[in-house]
């Protein structure tokens, strides 16, 4: 019982503590307070344990960035991003490109060499997606992507409101710089064709009249 409360998830096992709810954390603790009640055995046993769980070093560091008092994810199973101000933006992009699988994949998987561009922001992207895949947290603060994105030479000012579709334009002509996987990628998923037709005013008097006659 005391482990449904208090043990700590890892990468294999990721869904720890059992009882994450409100609910089921209340009636967790009092379970253990009425085992407790009456057996002097079970109170020591218990009180033991809850002073080892509140050492300094007992939950250093936290797997996934697991904090206890922190929500876990949500009942739909996605891990969201911390609106810093005014970064509803930059978060609804990186939500929607983490949720195409094929996006979401190759900048995982991508490996930066010197021969190309924005390396910071490559890692601070990867990090940000394994986050949202792996962390137990209820959402994911983006500030370290923010401090290296650079917009228009600058880092995003998190208290400024930008345009979204002019932020993923930059987005994307950044992932198009980093690696050929990824210009590659940005090519199949968000690349047409443009084509131009050419109609004679001629061709189109003769039309409209066959149109009126008839």
């Amino acid at each position: 019982m005391f482990d449904c409360l208090f043990a700590l998830p890892s990468p294999q096992q990721r869904y720890l503590p059992k009882c994450k709810s409100q609910p089921a954390r209340s009636c967790a603790y009092d379970l253990l307070a009425e085992m407790a009640r009456g057996s002097p055995d079970n109170y020591f046993l218990l009180q033991n344990l809850l002073m080892e769980q509140h050492q300094p070093t007992s939950h250093n560091p936290y797997v996934w960035d697991y904090w206890p008092h922190e929500d876990g994810r949500a009942p739909c199973g996605y891990v969201g991003l911390t609106n810093l101000g005014a970064t509803c933006y930059m978060a609804s992009c990186m939500q929607h490109l983490y949720m195409m699988p094929q996006a979401r994949a190759s900048i995982l998987s991508a490996k930066f060499t010197s021969d190309y561009k924005h390396e910071e922001t490559l890692r601070e992207l990867q990090k940000m997606f394994a986050y949202l895949m792996e962390s137990e947290r209820k959402a994911y603060n983006p500030r370290s992507f923010c401090k290296v994105y650079q917009m228009d030479h600058k880092p995003l000012n998190t208290g400024e409101q930008k345009d979204m579709a002019e932020f993923f334009i930059d987005l994307v002509s950044k992932l198009e710089e980093m690696t050929p996987e990824l210009k590659q990628l940005v090519k199949t998923l968000f690349c047409g064709v443009t084509s131009n037709n050419v109609v004679s005013l001629v061709s189109m008097i003769f039309q409209v009249s066959f149109t009126i006659i008839h």
